[in-house]
C-alpha cells in the first residue's frame, strides 16, 4: 500500500487484506482497495502520472491466481432517511 499512497490528488483511502465471504461461505477475494478522489477527471490524471502508472504496474504484479483487477465507479452514499447524499448536495432517493 505505500505505493498507493503516493497516488496524486487522492482523497482518502481504505483497504482490508482480511476479506471474508458473506455468512460461512469463503471469499474468493485476498485484497480490497478503495481510493477516493475529487472526481473522474482527477482519477484519470492522477493514473496518467509516474506515482500513478506505479499502482498500476504494482496490481498487475500480483500473482495471477489472484486475478488482480483494477476498476472505478461512482460512489452515491444512500442515507437511512432516504436521501441520496452527493458531494455537498442531498436529494430524495427512491428505491
Amino acid at each position: 500500500m505505500p505505493i498507493a499512497a503516493l497516488t496524486p490528488g487522492m482523497l482518502a483511502c481504505r483497504y482490508q487484506f482480511d476479506v471474508k465471504g458473506f455468512g460461512s461461505g469463503p471469499s474468493n477475494l485476498v485484497c480490497v482497495y478503495e481510493a477516493d478522489f475529487p472526481d473522474e477527471d482527477a482519477m484519470k490524471k492522477a493514473f496518467t502520472t509516474r506515482e500513478g502508472l506505479a499502482v498500476l504496474q504494482d496490481v498487475a504484479n500480483l500473482p495471477t491466481r489472484l486475478h488482480p483487477q483494477v476498476f472505478h465507479f461512482k460512489v452515491e452514499n444512500y442515507r437511512p432517511d432516504g436521501s441520496l447524499a452527493i458531494g455537498c448536495e442531498s436529494r430524495k432517493g427512491g428505491a
